[in-house]
């Protein structure tokens, strides 16, 4: 339930970035799957995947599969 952007978000927009790379890169390094987390569909989402750790895990788990 972490909020990553937002009003209480603990990362600014740098901090999103990195994060976003390192999962990029340890989805792929760990599991061999190539996924392109910064998606502009999911910029647009209205519900916000990028919000908390919750959405961002939920909405990288269903491009996984």
């Amino acid at each position: 339930s972490t909020v990553l952007l937002g009003e209480r978000g603990v990362l600014d927009s740098l901090g999103i970035i990195n994060l976003i790379v390192a999962i990029e890169e340890g989805i792929f390094t760990d599991l061999g799957h190539q996924v392109v987390v910064l998606d502009e569909a999911a910029l647009v989402e209205p519900e916000g995947v990028y919000r908390s750790v919750g959405s961002l895990t939920e909405w990288i788990f269903q491009r996984i599969q």
